[in-house]
């Protein structure tokens, strides 16, 4: 069992652990086929209360967002504009066009010397 082959920490507790249910593996044997191992592995999660939950709020909270800002786009607009209209939304602006071009500009600097040098064939020991 893996709880064996690893040390774990008392601070663990077992709510935890108990997202897996079979801490070992199942052997390979000839007669099991790698399908049979791949289901054999989705059969060992298990989701509790808790796990749902987190998954569903997540769900919910990034819908929520996607939503609010499809529909507060025009206010979203309207102050980006705003605030690019000052001083330091410019300096912002101007910063953010500096980075980006150096950011493309060593994109095409490692793109050049991706093409420039080609790899070689191993050199093997010939006795």
């Amino acid at each position: 069992m893996i709880a064996e082959q690893v040390k774990i920490p008392s601070s663990v507790s077992a709510e935890n652990l108990n997202f897996v249910t079979h801490t070992a593996q199942k052997e390979s044997t000839p007669g099991n086929t790698e399908k049979e191992e791949i289901s054999d592995n989705y059969q060992r999660a298990i989701f509790t209360k808790r796990h749902i939950f987190t998954l569903a709020m997540t769900f919910l909270l990034l819908t929520g967002g996607a939503i609010s800002v499809y529909l507060l786009q025009a206010q979203f607009e309207e102050m980006n504009m705003s605030r690019m209209d000052t001083l330091a939304g410019m300096i912002l602006l101007i910063v953010g066009i500096f980075l980006l071009v150096f950011r493309l500009g060593f994109l095409a600097y490692i793109a050049r010397l991706f093409f420039l040098y080609k790899p070689v064939t191993s050199v093997t020991e010939e006795v």
